[in-house]
């Protein structure tokens, strides 16, 4: 599992973009609606350390919009992580307009054919990054 993880990780950084060139430190702020993946986020955050990857898990139940909102403005990417469909729809749509606003990379989730979702993502990008996501890294 950590390999998988690792590597996609690294294809995020490597196929979006996200390099020293952009940033000292490149950042992904990871954004969930579901508190059943706790185990998956701290993995996750644990492998982008040992690469120099600022990664922040952040669980967004019960937070307001202007909190997440102004938290997405401290990282180089945003990635939208999905378990439940229904839920997925209304965390997107309460983001819509921070997505609009915000100036990085946005990985949507189940949205990733969305231009104005997937934002500084190519349809082809989009197309690979949601395809490793969603096959567990396979």
């Amino acid at each position: 599992m950590n390999c998988k993880l690792l590597s996609f990780l690294l294809l995020l950084i490597l196929n979006i973009g996200l390099n020293s060139a952009q940033a000292a430190q490149p950042s992904v702020l990871w954004l969930a609606n579901s508190p059943s993946e706790p185990a998956k986020a701290r993995m996750l955050a644990e492998i982008a350390r040992e690469h120099q990857v600022r990664l922040k898990p952040l669980f967004i139940m019960g937070q307001d919009a202007e909190t997440i909102t102004n938290e997405m403005k401290k990282y180089d990417m945003v990635m939208f992580d999905y378990v439940y469909m229904g839920q997925f729809v209304q965390m997107i749509n309460q983001y819509r307009g921070a997505i609009a606003q915000y100036q990085g990379v946005v990985f949507p989730g189940l949205w990733y054919q969305q231009p104005q979702l997937a934002k500084g993502l190519d349809s082809g990008q989009a197309q690979t990054v949601f395809n490793y996501y969603n096959n567990g890294g396979k």
